[in-house]
């Protein structure tokens, strides 16, 4: 199966070349639509048949709506086989429990929409054109690193991932040093 790469813990299957997955129904479609392949009608139905042997896949867009896809924690590395990481996601930093909220979005007014219906934000800026000395304070976290498995419809959403970056705090940092002496 030169073609797809299966990741069983997510029950998805994810094209090496476009690096997202795709549903085991819409193959035909994705060699299709994407060119880069250049694949024989051949060697696509070889490819659906081996794909039609993997267990545990999630095959459809019904099957799919119907479990309770599983995100990656927030704490996790960037999954290896989808593309790298963005930078430029914009992240809930609401905590509940201890868990900071999963909403990740590319854009203002999907953030601003998600405070507002699911955490009863009010935004504090008015309509019309700010004064000179406000600033421009905003709730999210900008520069969030995410991925995504599917690239439309369901369970597209973002989700974040670690910055590779960003030093882990162990317990001999000085972060964790600190926090524990106080």
């Amino acid at each position: 199966m030169d073609q797809f790469i299966h990741l069983p813990e997510f029950q998805v299957i994810i094209c090496k070349k476009c690096q997202f997955a795709v549903l085991p129904s819409e193959i035909d479609a994705h060699f299709t639509r994407e060119p880069v392949h250049r694949l024989s009608k051949e060697s696509q139905k070889g490819i659906f048949e081996k794909v039609a042997k993997i267990e545990g896949l999630i095959r459809n867009k019904y099957m799919l709506g119907q479990v309770e896809f599983k995100y990656p924690h927030q704490n996790t590395g960037a999954i290896p086989r989808l593309e790298e990481p963005k930078t430029d996601g914009l992240g809930c930093t609401f905590e509940k429990d201890g868990e900071k909220c999963p909403f990740v979005s590319w854009f203002k007014q999907p953030i601003q929409e998600h405070y507002r219906d699911v955490h009863s934000w009010i935004n504090p800026r008015k309509k019309g054109r700010p004064k000179r000395d406000s600033k421009k304070e905003v709730p999210w976290e900008r520069g969030v690193h995410c991925q995504r498995f599917f690239t439309h419809g369901l369970h597209s959403n973002l989700f974040r991932v670690e910055d590779k970056k960003k030093p882990a705090s162990s317990p001999d940092s000085p972060e964790v040093k600190m926090e524990n002496e106080i």
